[in-house]
């Protein structure tokens, strides 16, 4: 506060004095607009090509993308879904949500399944893999290519997991009678025998044809896929299969 007090009564004015040294005349209000109208016409153009496009070095270009907050962002992949895919989950969805104000133990009743694959030589996370040095080590980790792999087949429900064999296992159960059975649309799920099998076996089953339809490309509705397989990957990778 002294200062511009000094300066307001040396200047009568608190605004720094023109000082030495080349002025700035490339992060102009001018090119800022040129910049930003740019990036806002095709927010995927690399620097490179703007740069060019603008004929403005890269490190001006830089300095003036901090200038307006222009913040690089990664896109995530997604799986891709057809035009009438989004209304069937929507169906699904829709059918959860009155099915469980009818009965609060629907949830509780469907017995959801789904596959993964796991490599027996375990997986490397490059992005836990970091070394640390003033200079580049050319750090290298060795992993092979199509190593072995195995397809896991689980099922999750309220009373717990599955093994050994499975009907005949549930078949014991005191809730069998009430179950839901979920499986996605898989081309092996959607063999005759395979559906046949279930329309005897279940009173109701989710899937492809089933009794409640199951919509295609949506392994994220179930809780195998956000949740459970994550767990058994991540106590795998503890251990290398030999």
């Amino acid at each position: 506060m002294s200062r511009l007090a000094k300066t307001f009564d040396v200047t009568g004015s608190i605004e720094d004095e023109p000082r030495s040294g080349r002025p700035i005349t490339v992060r102009t209000e001018e090119n800022r607009q040129l910049v930003s109208q740019t990036f806002l016409l095709n927010p995927r153009t690399s620097q490179r090509r703007a740069s060019d496009d603008l004929n403005i070095s890269r490190t001006s270009l830089q300095r003036l993308m901090k200038d307006l907050n222009l913040k690089p962002y990664k896109s995530r992949l997604l799986q891709a879904l057809n035009e009438d895919d989004p209304d069937r989950r929507l169906e699904f969805c829709e059918w959860i949500l009155d099915s469980t104000q009818d009965d609060q133990t629907l949830l509780d009743q469907i017995l959801w399944t789904h596959e993964a694959t796991f490599k027996t030589n375990g997986r490397v996370n490059r992005h836990n893999c970091v070394y640390w040095s003033d200079t580049n080590p050319h750090f290298i980790i060795e992993q092979e290519l199509n190593v072995p792999q195995v397809i896991v087949w689980g099922g999750i429900w309220s009373n717990g997991m599955l093994k050994d064999n499975i009907i005949p296992q549930l078949r014991e159960h005191s809730a069998f009678q009430t179950m839901i059975w979920q499986q996605d649309g898989a081309p092996p799920h959607y063999g005759q025998i395979v559906r046949h099998y279930l329309d005897n076996t279940f009173l109701q089953w989710i899937g492809r044809r089933g009794t409640v339809e199951w919509p295609p490309r949506s392994p994220d509705l179930t809780p195998c896929d956000f949740s459970l397989w994550g767990i058994i990957k991540d106590h795998a990778k503890q251990s290398v299969v030999m």
